[in-house]
């Protein structure tokens, strides 16, 4: 897990895009899914995950 530390005050852009990443992080651990690599854009989300086979 990485930790961010800013200083000032974020922008609500930036705001939105920490809890996007939060939530996708979270519900992918609640669900057994690793993610190998995540790309947040401005309008989109680039995952490559890792799915147990046992899931459909």
């Amino acid at each position: 897990m990485s930790v961010v530390f800013a200083l000032g005050v974020a922008a609500p852009g930036d705001m939105v895009r920490e809890r996007v990443r939060e939530v996708a992080r979270q519900v992918c651990e609640e669900i057994g899914v690793t993610i190998i690599k995540g790309v947040l854009s401005t309008d989109h989300v680039h995952m490559f995950v890792s799915i147990p086979p046992t899931m459909r």
